[in-house]
């Protein structure tokens, strides 16, 4: 029993990580269409999309306090899933 709390923990512990990371290129990529675009309905999506995955991350990070874990790993990303990378995401899906 306990080994499944362990293996449960670990994995959500590596999403929160992995997906703080993933959130966090989104909220740069939303703040510098935000700060390039002179379109309004643009710049008021990038804020959205910014605030809302700011929010998110302090989300996760809540998890991994709560929890009693560290926000980051020495673990490569996704290694919780057994696809452990250093560098950029495998492309997924069919090639075009």
């Amino acid at each position: 029993m306990l080994l499944a709390v362990v293996a449960v923990l670990a994995a959500g512990a590596g999403f929160a990580r992995d997906m703080i990371v993933h959130h966090g290129q989104a909220v740069q990529m939303a703040e510098i269409i935000r700060n390039k675009t002179d379109s309004d309905p643009m710049r008021l999506l990038a804020s959205d999309i910014s605030l809302t995955q700011q929010g998110q991350i302090g989300i996760m990070q809540g998890w991994l306090q709560v929890w009693g874990l560290p926000k980051t790993s020495s673990e490569p990303a996704m290694a919780w899933m057994g696809h452990p990378t250093d560098g950029p995401m495998p492309r997924h899906g069919n090639p075009r």
